[in-house]
């Protein structure tokens, strides 16, 4: 399997749980992964850049191969999390709050979207 974003949150758990079921895991992420071992391989990856995506899916289908194990699917976790509410409750009473939080919400969606779409076509073309 391959993970982004894998090195905290619900991306480690995933990676963690994964390795525990047998899986050899392919973890891509801006921050080093915590438990690497015979299973679990990293690749310092920023998921908004296409090119580095597709070298580090490249390089990972190689290992997995080596390991007789080929890459079954991909979990995106990379995305942009801050304390608080997006869009707070008062929105309702003041149509102005929606505009101002927009590119707070663009960018949450972004990161997400700028992982899972290259991925897929990735996927798809091997």
């Amino acid at each position: 399997m391959l993970t982004t974003a894998s090195s905290s949150g619900l991306g480690l758990a995933t990676t963690k749980l994964l390795s525990e079921q047998g899986a050899n895991v392919a973890v891509l992420d801006i921050q080093e992964h915590p438990n690497q071992s015979g299973q679990i391989r990293f690749w310092e990856c920023d998921v908004s850049n296409d090119d580095r995506v597709e070298e580090c899916v490249n390089e990972a289908t190689g290992w997995s191969k080596e390991q007789n194990k080929p890459l079954g699917g991909a979990v995106c976790c990379a995305g942009v999390g801050m304390a608080g509410r997006v869009i707070h409750r008062i929105s309702y009473l003041r149509p102005d709050n929606l505009p101002r939080r927009r590119p707070v919400l663009n960018e949450r969606i972004q990161k997400g979207l700028r992982c899972t779409t290259p991925l897929k076509s990735l996927f798809d073309a091997r």
